[in-house]
């Protein structure tokens, strides 16, 4: 889902592009101008937001969740953020290495 927040400096050639590009990307697109009207601005972006509401989600873990922390933070920062990987300081790493060994400290779970 996208949200245009348009302004009155955004040209409708401008949101038109961005909501081709979002569309074009299997985005739902709304734009809203709240800033300018208010809750009547935003209906469009509610209406989007209660019907994504409904679908239904499917869920997929980037590592299984057994993952070590230290593991997981080096996927997330190459798979989602691109990083060629992690540098941690050396307090950092002790506590992640914490984290990862004792019991007390069990990292939640879904």
């Amino acid at each position: 889902m996208v949200c245009i927040n348009s302004f009155h400096t955004d040209t409708k050639d401008e949101i038109a592009l961005v909501r081709r590009t979002a569309e074009q990307a299997g985005a739902v697109v709304a734009v809203s101008e709240h800033w300018l009207k208010g809750g009547e601005g935003a209906l469009e972006l509610s209406d989007v937001v209660i019907d994504a509401c409904k679908e239904e989600v499917r869920l997929n873990f980037l590592y299984p969740l057994e993952t070590p922390l230290r593991e997981r933070v080096q996927l997330i920062a190459r798979e989602v953020y691109g990083a060629d990987g992690v540098s941690w300081t050396p307090e950092a790493e002790a506590k992640a290495r914490r984290f990862e060994t004792d019991p007390s400290m069990k990292i939640l779970t879904p």
